[in-house]
């Protein structure tokens, strides 16, 4: 295991970085920079990212899944993933296969997502994603 002196630790730390990120800059375990860090009496730079329900629903009602809304607000899919199970809401995930199927088969947006018991909202942003025009989006580009 390499070594640190804790001038190097102090430099990264003044800079804001976090543990992880010390850690891999200076190539050693995230339990040695915080173990130091400690030692040196140092506050932790990490701050988790936090976000709203109300946030978490806007983007579930435009029809985008976990991973989606997870990139989309910096944070990990499985906090997506509990907040959304929490306000008790289905997952949008859709799968790419399934729907490739249902819509050569020559279903709307509002029969595939019926058939896969998925949201409205989660069939257009995958029909959006595949550059696929349905009634229903121009029905709504009409109005």
């Amino acid at each position: 295991m390499r070594k640190f002196s804790d001038e190097e630790l102090l430099e990264f730390h003044r800079k804001g970085l976090t543990d992880r990120e010390i850690s891999e800059k200076l190539g050693v375990t995230q339990a040695a920079v915080n173990y130091r860090r400690e030692k040196l009496g140092l506050e932790n730079n990490y701050q988790p990212i936090t976000f709203s329900d109300q946030q978490l629903l806007a983007l579930y009602n435009q029809g985008l899944n976990d991973r989606e809304i997870s990139e989309t607000l910096g944070v990990t899919q499985a906090a997506v993933n509990y907040r959304r199970g929490r306000l008790g809401l289905k997952s949008n995930h859709i799968s790419e296969r399934v729907f490739s199927t249902l819509y050569e088969e020559g279903l709307s947006a509002e029969e595939i997502a019926h058939r896969l018991d998925a949201p409205l909202p989660a069939v257009l942003h995958k029909m959006k994603k595949f550059e696929i025009v349905s009634e229903h989006g121009v029905a709504e580009a009409e109005v």
